[in-house]
């Protein structure tokens, strides 16, 4: 098989970005197979895995990359209201990077049966960097002056259990008052006053 070019690579992977993003939006991650991927974007399977090594690799590459937009965005957020109480602040934080994923059909499928599933499949660094995007959102929150009463990783870890949580009370609106109430609940127990 020829090798591709800097450019080509380039031209390629954005194509299976963008057509991956279509297809997994449409049918989720379960669904949709190589071949699908690979005739959307026009190339052969062997190509697919020169860059990537599972469907859920390339998954999982385009909802991080949706991840950093949407984290990026807080930095607006941040500006806008550093003078905020530091537990206001961090609800609405929260609330504001809930709104856009779960706005979102790549990331708002994600729930804890998906993960288990795409942990299973994907490079223990796609994971690793997954972990890192969330910890971006609370080093922000410490840097604008935000203290928390436990060590980063378990901040972290429970800010992720709780958007599991919520993806999984996303389909019901009465569900709404029920996460206000366990988010209200875990703020008061993990950022200072």
């Amino acid at each position: 098989m020829p090798k591709f070019s800097k450019h080509e690579r380039d031209i390629i992977k954005k194509r299976l970005f963008t057509e991956g993003e279509k297809l997994f939006s449409v049918h989720g991650v379960r669904k949709v197979t190589i071949n699908d991927l690979t005739t959307a974007a026009g190339i052969s399977h062997g190509a697919f895995y020169t860059f990537f090594e599972s469907k859920e690799h390339l998954f999982m590459e385009i909802n991080l990359k949706k991840q950093q937009e949407i984290f990026d965005g807080l930095e607006c957020l941040f500006y806008e209201n550093k003078n905020r109480k530091p537990r206001k602040l961090m609800k609405l934080v929260i609330c504001f990077v809930m709104d856009k994923f779960f706005n979102d059909p790549i990331i708002s499928s994600i729930n804890g049966e998906s993960w288990k599933y795409l942990s299973r499949r994907i490079p223990p660094e796609t994971i690793e960097n997954n972990n890192i995007n969330d910890a971006f959102v609370v080093q922000k929150l410490t840097e604008v002056g935000v203290k928390f009463n436990y060590p980063t990783s378990l901040v972290v870890k429970t800010v992720q259990f709780v958007f599991m949580l919520a993806s999984s009370l996303i389909s019901d609106e009465e569900n709404q008052p029920v996460m206000d109430i366990i988010i209200d609940g875990i703020i008061e127990k993990i950022v200072e006053e």
